[in-house]
């Protein structure tokens, strides 16, 4: 072989480095590129994570004044139909007409309370079903949870639980009467769902030392409330004890919504 043909077998050898240089190149570029984009991938949020930080607030201190700010917007409506109430019985005229006025608005805010706790059990589930925190897949509960809320923002509004109860005693004894057994006919059966909902949330609030405590305080104020009602129903002493009754569903209802808020925060900032 001439001098020709070695210059030829160099030249095809020095091609075929490059090309194999290139391509060492290229594969090690696009593995590096994988390796840069694909923790970045994992952690990057949905989209709705972006504005969500934004909305719940992350300093403890917020979420308080909120719940403060509620607490005292549900007494002092409370306090004003208990005014009216007693104007009404007086014989004075406003008090007979912002006493309805007054009822209808505090059980309007009683089922606003049950609709936003509701929507936050929505958005805890949401935000956990996305989590990569292992909650040992429960965060399914908050969906019924949910729901149970939506259910009874619509008692609230319609009370159709009393209407269910005097149609079950009308078939059963042929007589609607306000007596304990009918108020116990929609009491049971709310008291079982409750204890369902209580415990199945309360195991959700892991780490969450004041939604446990809330949300013990709204079994203490349910329980108060179901005896409070049967004790009224026997006896007959509504008017005496109807204020206490509504200051009782009030602390329950601003207990269960301060406790799934202060989780909602624990776990958009916290977990």
């Amino acid at each position: 072989m001439g001098l020709g043909g070695y210059r030829l077998l160099d030249t095809r050898h020095r091609r075929r480095l490059v090309w194999e240089h290139e391509q060492d190149g290229s594969a090690s570029a696009s593995a590096r590129q994988e390796r840069e984009a694909s923790p970045s991938e994992e952690q990057a949020p949905p989209d709705l994570w972006l504005w969500l930080p934004q909305v719940i607030p992350q300093a403890l201190w917020k979420c308080w004044a909120i719940g403060i700010a509620s607490a005292i917007g549900f007494l002092g409506l409370l306090t004003a139909w208990h005014f009216a109430e007693q104007a009404s019985t007086a014989g004075s005229v406003p008090g007979d007409l912002l006493a309805p006025f007054l009822k209808r608005r505090l059980l309007g805010s009683g089922a606003v309370a049950w609709l936003i706790a509701a929507q936050l059990c929505c958005l805890a589930w949401w935000v956990r079903s996305r989590s990569r925190v292992d909650y040992g897949g429960r965060f399914y509960a908050w969906g019924w949870t949910a729901a149970g809320f939506f259910t009874a923002s619509l008692l609230c509004l319609t009370d159709a639980h009393r209407l269910v109860a005097a149609l079950v005693s009308w078939s059963v004894a042929g007589s609607v009467t306000d007596s304990a057994g009918m108020t116990a006919l929609w009491l049971l059966p709310l008291l079982v769902a409750g204890l369902v909902l209580w415990a199945n949330l309360g195991a959700e609030f892991r780490n969450d030392f004041a939604s446990r405590v809330l949300h013990a305080l709204g079994a203490v104020c349910a329980l108060t409330l179901i005896g409070l009602e049967l004790w009224n129903a026997r006896t007959g002493n509504t008017e005496d004890w109807e204020f206490v009754s509504r200051l009782l569903l009030a602390s329950l209802q601003w207990c269960h919504l301060m406790s799934v808020w202060l989780h909602v925060r624990h776990v958009v900032h916290v977990s």
